[in-house]
């Protein structure tokens, strides 16, 4: 059961899903491919805000977000550092925006109001790295920002009188 102020939640089902895609080339030996998503896991219809009418509903949407990074350099060593001894560094401006791929995936509401596509997209805001550290799989070890922008769609078809 959800909570009260959570909404309805809704079953769903995954039109596209995809990886949002950013190359990155701080130096020859350090490049590689950063892979984000968002996998959604709930979906809940809101109550409109009062005094508010719309013929589309609001939604939230729970994501497990998936961070992963392609490395096409060098492998560093693991060193077996904890987090709270690792210094981080903003390599933002290595992520070559012209290889950038932020899909947009989709995913259907079932039941009533059947039919709502809402579109998820994942946009890489900042890339830190661990200086001289690196993960078991020998890859440079990164903090990741996004921004998740989340849009619905009513299909033609679905009269204003959702309830």
């Amino acid at each position: 059961m959800a909570a009260q102020n959570e909404g309805v939640e809704r079953d769903f089902r995954i039109i596209s899903l995809d990886y949002s895609r950013y190359f990155i080339e701080i130096d020859d030996q350090t490049r590689g491919e950063l892979l984000l998503m968002h996998v959604p896991i709930k979906v809940f219809e809101k109550p409109s805000p009062p005094g508010t009418q719309s013929d589309v509903p609001q939604f939230r949407v729970l994501t497990q977000s998936v961070v992963s990074f392609v490395n096409y350099g060098r492998r560093g060593s693991w060193q077996g550092a904890s987090p709270g001894e690792l210094k981080f560094v903003d390599v933002t401006r290595y992520v070559v925006h012209e290889t950038e791929h932020a899909p947009w995936n989709e995913i259907q509401v079932l039941g009533r109001p059947e039919g709502f596509i809402i579109r998820l997209r994942v946009l890489l805001t900042k890339l830190e790295m661990a200086e001289s550290a690196y993960n078991q799989f020998g890859d440079p070890i990164f903090r990741v920002g996004w921004q998740l922008i989340l849009s619905v769609h009513k299909p033609s078809g679905i009269s204003a009188d959702l309830r």
